[in-house]
């Protein structure tokens, strides 16, 4: 809010994920009660997708690494954006995330784009933050050696490529 608030004349984005808008999501009450239209840019793995994919990663294994750390695929951000004055939308198709933060841009309101992604993929960073973990510890699992992230058959983008996607989206919209 800050940023739109020091240049009016700017559109501002929020790129999160799903577990860090838990932290602060609420604070689009006050960007709607002081009319501050900034567009947040959820992408929701259902998951602190973060320490997840380092602990399959580490552990090398799905069931311990989800304790705690998966989030339900049924919470609906755009509802909760809604309900606190703001524009509101979920997109599960690559295709329509462009359109989505367009509408979100033109609504004139602070608006949250909940774009679901697929929850396994694993992007270079949670493999980089493992291998630390694995040689702070001591302890090789040889993890990193044997595990190749899943390429998704899902018609969500891998985070990665979300990020990539969204980053060129972002600077074709016309601001």
């Amino acid at each position: 809010m800050g940023a739109k608030l020091a240049y009016p004349e700017k559109t501002v984005f929020v790129i999160t994920g799903d577990g860090s808008f838990l932290f602060n999501g609420v604070e689009l009450e006050t960007a709607a009660r002081y009319n501050v239209p900034i567009v947040v840019v959820i992408v929701n793995d259902s998951a602190w997708g973060m320490v997840y994919h380092q602990n399959v990663l580490a552990w090398k294994g799905k069931k311990k690494a989800s304790v705690g750390t998966k989030l339900s695929e049924e919470v609906r951000y755009d509802k909760f954006a809604e309900s606190l004055g703001c524009c509101g939308e979920m997109v599960t198709d690559p295709a329509e995330i462009k359109p989505a933060i367009q509408r979100a841009m033109e609504s004139g309101k602070p608006a949250v784009v909940d774009v679901r992604i697929d929850p396994e993929a694993i992007n270079l960073l949670d493999q980089y933050f493992a291998s630390l973990r694995i040689q702070i510890s001591g302890k090789s699992t040889g993890a990193l050696h044997n595990y190749s992230p899943p390429l998704s058959s899902n018609p969500r983008l891998s985070r990665w490529a979300h990020f990539q996607f969204l980053r060129t989206t972002l600077s074709t919209l016309s601001l």
